[in-house]
């Protein structure tokens, strides 16, 4: 098990089935990045591209990803960052620290995804969701294009 601090990055279609260890997958048409745990221990990782998730930066010659990968939910508990196609690693997370991040990681995604942000912005739209009922973005969408057509 050999710890990886350099990653070749390509960018490919289709994310392959097999991946080599060293390397950096992605996919622009998935919004998806994909690699083995640097940590050596096979693990493959996969990172969604959302604005409310990870995103990359691309400079013409390394590759950026953030925020840090923490692999909390595999054995080897690997917490690291992927800054010009270095590996920068950091310490292991504690439970309480693991569970903190992914509480906010939730709300943020609440919030970008039409959530309420603050308790004084749930104050002033309070009586409008009392009023309507609530609907799925999938309904809102299909509206809309009713709407267009």
């Amino acid at each position: 098990m050999t710890r990886c601090a350099h990653l070749e990055h390509r960018f490919v279609e289709v994310l392959p089935l097999t991946l080599e260890d060293g390397v950096l997958y992605m996919s622009m048409a998935f919004n998806t990045v994909v690699h083995h745990c640097c940590c050596g221990c096979g693990n493959r990782v996969v990172t969604p591209l959302s604005p409310a998730g990870w995103q990359l930066q691309y400079d013409g010659r390394s590759v950026t990803l953030y925020p840090s990968i923490g692999n909390h939910q595999y054995d080897c508990r690997s917490h690291y960052w992927i800054r010009q196609n270095r590996v920068v690693w950091s310490y292991e997370c504690t439970s309480t620290e693991i569970n903190d991040s992914r509480a906010s990681t939730r709300q943020e995604q609440f919030a970008l995804y039409g959530g309420i942000k603050s308790e004084t912005q749930a104050d002033n739209h309070s009586t409008l969701h009392s009023q309507a009922p609530t609907r799925s973005w999938w309904s809102r969408l299909r509206a809309r294009w009713r709407w267009r057509e």
